[in-house]
């Protein structure tokens, strides 16, 4: 992420885009400019522990989904 940061900016469109739509959504430029330090900050078990918050087991519903059988509509 920090490497598509660096990229992003190397470019004369990339950086006007990501201006304007933190802009247009509420953030100011010191968000975008501030944004590759604060994800490098990111550790991995912070990641996990919001992997596992999100993607908990408790409210999944699994479902087999077969094709129809000649003769049902």
């Amino acid at each position: 992420m920090m490497a598509e940061a660096t990229y992003a900016r190397d470019s004369v469109k990339n950086p006007a885009y990501l201006f304007g739509m933190a802009l247009t959504t509420g953030q100011d430029l010191e968000d975008v400019e501030e944004w590759p330090e604060r994800i490098g900050t990111v550790t991995a078990n912070e990641v996990n522990e919001a992997a596992r918050y999100v993607f908990n087991t408790e409210n999944f519903i699994t479902a087999i989904l077969l094709p129809e059988k000649e003769g049902r509509e």
